[in-house]
């Protein structure tokens, strides 16, 4: 009789601490749902260093402190936005709006031939930026991409610009 006290009281124990394993699992399942919603739903912002810039067949030296963010509108669209001053004899600044898709395993493309900013000359005028080239990803909380962009003014290619970004979340 004692043994099947033991048992009964044995198996209440087991059944306990498998209804806490469960409740703890689902726990930590539903705060994982809320993070990859909020991330999924926001904009998260990377300081870094833009580096291998080239403007018209010149290079120039790396430069530190430069913050882009990507905002999500869905679970595979989004966002990079940024802006660069003044490189070299640059005649304004880069304002970059680069439309992105992003996959499952964190890699951003951008299509070649769209918008991806534009350049704001200091007498006010602007000029359109679009890809010839991009590629990315965004995983562990660093940002890097590849951007290659030209400027036409009158359907005349005025600038060609290529650069790199590597950025951790911030």
């Amino acid at each position: 009789m004692q043994n099947s006290k033991k048992n009964h009281y044995l198996c209440s124990a087991l059944q306990m601490a498998n209804n806490m394993k469960t409740r703890a699992l689902l726990v930590i399942l539903l705060m994982t749902i809320c993070f990859i919603v909020k991330a999924a739903d926001g904009t998260t912002t990377y300081n870094g260093t833009l580096s291998d810039i080239q403007m018209n067949d010149k290079t120039f030296p790396a430069l530190p402190d430069k913050t882009f963010t990507l905002t999500l509108s869905s679970a595979d669209k989004g966002v990079i936005d940024g802006e660069v001053g003044r490189i070299g004899k640059m005649p304004g600044t880069l304002h970059f709006t680069i439309p992105v898709t992003l996959a499952h395993d964190g890699t951003l493309k951008a299509a070649k031939g769209i918008e991806a900013g534009k350049m704001t000359m200091s007498i006010g005028l602007t000029r359109k930026l679009v890809t010839e080239g991009f590629s990315g990803s965004v995983r562990d909380g660093q940002l890097h991409f590849v951007l290659h962009v030209t400027s036409s003014m009158l359907g005349i290619t005025m600038a060609d610009a290529t650069l790199t970004f590597d950025g951790e979340l911030k």
